[in-house]
């Protein structure tokens, strides 16, 4: 039987699919890196999500977002996982892409994706929580299919009724 952590960690991380992707090495280089305002529980929240070469070569699918290679992890101010006060509807996985149809991520050109779900879908109640994004990718190109996860640090979000 699962542990009450495990069952909190698995409530608190909304599932995401992983997004198809393309890199040279053992794991994508890139850095992802989070940015949000004070955010309201009655609207979205918009929280900002760059992904950032790190001197590799690195390339995303365009359809990449939060449930569709993107999950949050939130956590309460002392670090224990939350569940968010309404389920996150989940995205289905996106369709598989040519490589030059994939968008190239680097230091010059980073990608940033803004979510537009609600917040509601995302945090619990009013209040300052810690969230960190975790990437999910994966890479036809190699033989076999290779998975990979990046995570980002971890940043303070203050949210409002």
């Amino acid at each position: 039987m699962p542990s009450i952590w495990l069952l909190a960690l698995q409530a608190a991380v909304s599932s995401s699919p992983s997004a198809q992707a393309e890199w040279a090495g053992e794991t994508p280089p890139i850095e992802i890196r989070l940015r949000a305002p004070t955010l309201s529980m009655r609207g979205e929240a918009p929280i900002e999500v760059d992904l950032i070469g790190r001197g590799g070569s690195f390339a995303v699918s365009p359809f990449l977002q939060l449930t569709r290679g993107i999950a949050f992890e939130v956590m309460s101010d002392t670090g224990q996982p939350v569940a968010p006060a309404k389920p996150m509807a989940g995205s289905p996985p996106s369709p598989p892409l040519a490589k030059e149809d994939l968008i190239t991520v680097s230091t010059k050109a980073p990608y940033r994706i803004l979510t537009h779900e609600s917040a509601r879908t995302i945090f619990p109640r009013a209040g300052r929580f810690r969230v960190r994004a975790r990437l999910y990718v994966f890479s036809f190109a190699s033989k076999p299919i290779r998975y990979a996860q990046v995570v980002s640090e971890t940043i303070t979000v203050k949210v409002t009724e």
